[in-house]
């Protein structure tokens, strides 16, 4: 059975949008059979009997994937959306993952214009609709800029909170926002507490896969070391015992424009910035355009990344017009 469950806490409280899928497969229903027989009677050579007792697998939801993408924002404010950017969103689109997680800075936002934040809204969000799955937003700092005004302007245009969380089958996932105004760089006060409890709960749920997204990193590697969630290494240190204590299977990162991949104290951390905003340098080979795909199936799961530029509709790679046979000098293979 492929499930999305949102709990209804979260649907009140968190979500901008969820999708609830159920769907029971042939081998399901066979199990079903199986466990029906074992409860009944069977009339076996002309007596009736009792078949043996048969305990069947634990049903376990269908393999699923979802997307992320980050850092799409263009250089500048004056400049439109990046094309790598939409070329993203086609991709996404012809995959058609389960939902989508962003890591933050849709925008390259204003200090002191809040019609221009807008305008950038309307111009990217309606690119960004085009995915035609759910899409969970993180804040980034080029949304916020450290204002109320931008705060209230992203709950309007993107999402109504700045934190908050939901299951899919098997996976709990987070979404924090490390760009609180007055908390820029920090995980604390409230949403700590709050953090701290959902993780617990999830937990206590039986959650097997615990992902958790934002957008500043704890440990940055390129031009935002000394500039992120190291910038205060207390409030930093208490967060990642936090993810340890936990076991958080990833955290997921933006803020920085490059993909990276590395572990922190038992924790996996990626940064996930490639969606088009100029490109960080990196030691480490990252420096390049991407999404990710993540793929959870049962106990597993994998993370792929994408270069944008590979995937194309059915119609976009065939160069003769549909029913027309090319002649060819070569004979067929006996």
């Amino acid at each position: 059975m492929l499930e999305a469950s949102v709990r209804r806490a979260d649907i009140d409280r968190n979500l901008p949008l969820y999708y609830n899928v159920m769907r029971f497969s042939r081998r399901q229903l066979s199990a079903a059979f199986v466990a029906l027989l074992a409860a009944s009677p069977l009339l076996v050579s002309g007596r009736s009997t009792r078949a043996q007792s048969v305990v069947a697998p634990p049903s376990t939801p269908a393999p699923f994937t979802f997307a992320v993408f980050g850092d799409n924002r263009p250089a500048r404010s004056d400049l439109p959306v990046p094309d790598v950017f939409r070329q993203i969103v086609r991709e996404v689109r012809l995959i058609h993952p389960a939902f989508v997680m962003t890591t933050g800075d849709l925008i390259y936002g204003s200090d002191d214009d809040p019609d221009l934040v807008a305008r950038e809204y309307a111009e990217v969000m309606p690119i960004v609709g085009e995915v035609g799955v759910p899409i969970y937003f993180a804040a980034g700092n080029h949304e916020i800029r450290g204002k109320a005004v931008n705060e209230a302007l992203y709950r309007k245009h993107v999402s109504p909170n700045l934190y908050y969380s939901f299951d899919y089958g098997p996976a709990h996932l987070v979404v924090l926002d490390s760009d609180i105004v007055g908390q820029a760089g920090r995980i604390m006060g409230k949403q700590m507490a709050w953090f701290q409890e959902d993780l617990k709960a999830a937990r206590t749920r039986g959650a097997k896969h615990v992902f958790v997204f934002m957008h500043q990193q704890p440990y940055p590697v390129s031009l935002h070391i000394g500039s992120s969630l190291d910038k205060y290494p207390v409030e930093r240190d208490v967060f990642q015992t936090l993810l340890r204590k936990f076991k958080v299977e990833a955290l997921i990162t933006g803020h920085e424009h490059l993909f990276d991949d590395s572990v922190h104290g038992g924790v996996r951390e990626i940064i996930s910035g490639g969606a088009g905003a100029p490109l960080y340098p990196s030691s480490r080979g990252g420096s390049f355009n991407h999404y990710l795909l993540v793929t959870i199936d049962g106990d597993r799961s994998f993370v792929t990344v994408v270069k944008p530029g590979s995937a194309f509709a059915s119609a976009e790679v065939l160069t003769a017009p549909a029913g027309v046979v090319q002649a060819t000098s070569s004979k067929p293979l006996n």
